[in-house]
């Protein structure tokens, strides 16, 4: 630090952590619509476990009945996975829209964009900024 500027504020280093706010805001919003759009999807198992009931409730020959069972018992038990999967990753999502915000959490938002990055193409976008966002000195500074 120059002797000379003791007591005035880098103006790099000021514009940087504004940037950086703002990007961390951004991202927040953005992890939000994620959240909702991975809830949206967890509503497909919803479709996949009614489906399994009609099927397995459907009157048929006692051989088809049976079928019918096993058939509609997978398909309840694929849209409860569906609903829990897809609603687990979901809170995740928000939760983690959250930490951004408040600044806390940089593991929990680092593993999550990591995550993010298996979902083509948006969570792979978001993951990816997401991370190149974290491993700056300056953002990591603002988590501390």
């Amino acid at each position: 630090m120059n002797p000379l500027n003791q007591g005035q504020v880098d103006p790099v280093l000021a514009l940087q952590q504004k940037q950086d706010a703002e990007h961390l805001s951004m991202l927040g919003i953005f992890w939000k619509i994620y959240a909702v759009l991975a809830g949206v999807g967890a509503c497909l198992g919803f479709f996949y476990l009614v489906l399994g009931a009609a099927v397995a409730a459907s009157p048929g020959a006692t051989t088809r009945a049976q079928e019918g069972m096993v058939i509609g018992g997978v398909f309840v038990v694929f849209g409860i996975a569906i609903i829990l999967l897809t609603g687990t990753v979901a809170a995740l999502c928000w939760l983690a829209s959250m930490r951004l915000s408040e600044r806390r959490g940089i593991t929990l938002c680092t593993v999550m964009a990591a995550i993010a990055c298996i979902n083509m193409p948006f969570g792979t976008a978001l993951g990816v900024f997401t991370l190149i966002v974290l491993a700056r000195p300056t953002v990591k500074a603002l988590f501390s």
